[in-house]
């Protein structure tokens, strides 16, 4: 691997490190399309699967959200129960999306995805008053955050992202938190999620992998992006705390609208 490509693979990691911190999402949304043109640029790797993105995407996501998950821990600002719920259900859905994402046609579902993404933006950024009183009250029971819990280890396992963006609106709208309970929580949601998505695909057999892989997962491209994420993590959950309430209210309903459109845009020009 050449230098410049260590040095962008780094500074992606780092912008990552302190997205996942501040606002919660794993970073698969700069990741994936990053190593889509990394792998194509060269003839070496032009054959390298598709999925190989998704999976290595994974692999950094995985110990980025444990690290800020375990930082906003030991602050109290992970609302656990909730997490473990929706934790458990994301590990088994992902284990289960990632063997089955070669057959499974995804543009129907993203459609609708992205339209339920622009709705909550849309009520998140129209919600008066402080933010976090219109979120917070009594969550659903165990069964319907274990149910949202399996959609965001779906798309987190077939899309290659940590799922910080099905984590954030669901959390919102089924656990019923604050504003400021959505980024720590959402970590620890993807964590195990991206963790096993990881697994699943480590032990899946692969072909046309470049040296340092293991399965689907290229440990040569996810060593750098994780050197440059793990240290800046603790950055981005610093500035969450620094940030106004009504910031992060535009900030989340403006990065949910952006992912939604990136979604919807993907479908009509793959049309």
């Amino acid at each position: 691997m050449s230098a410049a490509a260590t040095a962008l693979l780094l500074a992606t990691g780092g912008i990552v490190g302190v997205l996942s911190g501040l606002t919660g999402i794993g970073g698969g949304v700069l990741m994936v399309p990053l190593l889509y043109a990394f792998y194509a640029a060269s003839p070496a790797t032009a054959a390298v699967p598709v999925v190989a993105a998704h999976a290595t995407s994974l692999c950094v996501i995985a110990p980025t959200a444990l690290l800020g998950a375990a930082r906003y821990g030991r602050e109290g600002g992970v609302v656990w129960p909730v997490a473990g719920a929706m934790g458990a259900g994301a590990a088994v859905a992902a284990v289960l999306l990632a063997r089955a994402a070669p057959q499974i046609p995804g543009d129907l579902l993203r459609a609708g995805f992205a339209l339920f993404l622009l709705v909550v933006a849309l009520r998140m950024a129209g919600s008066r008053g402080p933010a976090t009183a219109a979120a917070r009250g009594k969550p659903a029971g165990a069964v319907p955050l274990a149910a949202s819990g399996a959609a965001v280890g779906g798309l987190s396992a077939l899309l290659g992202v940590g799922g910080g963006v099905v984590a954030i609106p669901l959390l919102h709208t089924v656990g019923r938190l604050g504003i400021r309970e959505l980024a720590p929580t959402s970590l620890a949601v993807i964590a195990p999620a991206a963790a096993a998505g990881t697994l699943a695909y480590a032990f899946a057999s692969a072909e046309a992998m470049p040296a340092w892989s293991v399965g689907y997962v290229h440990v040569g491209a996810a060593a750098p992006l994780l050197a440059g994420s793990l240290p800046l993590v603790g950055v981005g959950a610093w500035l969450n705390r620094r940030v106004p309430d009504r910031a992060l209210r535009y900030g989340f309903a403006g990065l949910l609208a952006v992912a939604a459109l990136r979604l919807l845009w993907g479908i009509v020009r793959g049309a």
